[in-house]
């Protein structure tokens, strides 16, 4: 049995996109070590992933389910039976500076 795999496009603060395929089942921590991986973010402690709620970031808890920051249709099978019609939007997620730093120059 294959896991059910959703789309997630991550915006970068360079406005830079990232497409990248999770498991429905998958934590923020899963979503973000992709992220890191894909971009060569060293310093990751710095930085956290965030979606938009009442017209504001929230950053996510990245011990939590993906499932918690998603509207219900995360847990919605997106094709149809025999794996037919036609994939949903990606969910979209923020990759941003979570915490302050003095002299930005000092991110790896």
């Amino acid at each position: 049995m294959t896991a059910e795999l959703r789309d997630v496009l991550v915006l970068l603060p360079t406005r830079e996109r990232l497409r990248l395929s999770v498991g429905v089942q998958a934590t923020g921590r899963e979503l973000f070590q992709q992220v890191c991986d894909m971009t060569g973010i060293r310093e990751a402690h710095f930085f956290g992933l965030s979606v938009v709620r009442n017209n504001e970031h929230v950053f996510m808890d990245l011990e939590q389910k993906l499932s918690k920051y998603f509207s219900k249709d995360w847990k919605r099978e997106t094709r149809g039976p025999q794996g037919g019609g036609r994939p949903g939007a990606p969910f979209v997620t923020f990759l941003g500076v979570q915490y302050y730093v003095e002299n930005g120059r000092l991110i790896r």
